[in-house]
C-alpha cells in the first residue's frame, strides 16, 4: 500500500503516467526500486518526472507520512 500512496503523490506524475509506470515495471514497489537508468529507459517519462521519482527528500517525507498513518 505504501508504494501506491507514494506513486500517486509524486510531483509531476499524474494518474496516466502512474498507470504507465505500473504497466512498465509491474507494480509500484518496482517503480520505487527502479534506478535512474531504468527510469530513463521508460521513454514516456520526462526528466522532471524522473527527478520527482528519485527525489530522496520527497521519498523520506512519503515514508514518514506512511509510517505515521500505519501507527
Amino acid at each position: 500500500l505504501q508504494y501506491w500512496v507514494w506513486l500517486n503523490s509524486v510531483p509531476k506524475v499524474g494518474a496516466r503516467t502512474a498507470v504507465q509506470l505500473i504497466e512498465y515495471f509491474g507494480d509500484p514497489k518496482s517503480v520505487w526500486e527502479a534506478s535512474e537508468l531504468e527510469l530513463n529507459r521508460a521513454r514516456f517519462l520526462n526528466k522532471n518526472q524522473i527527478h520527482g521519482l528519485l527525489d530522496n527528500l520527497f521519498r523520506a517525507e512519503a515514508e514518514k507520512h506512511i509510517s505515521d498513518s500505519v501507527r
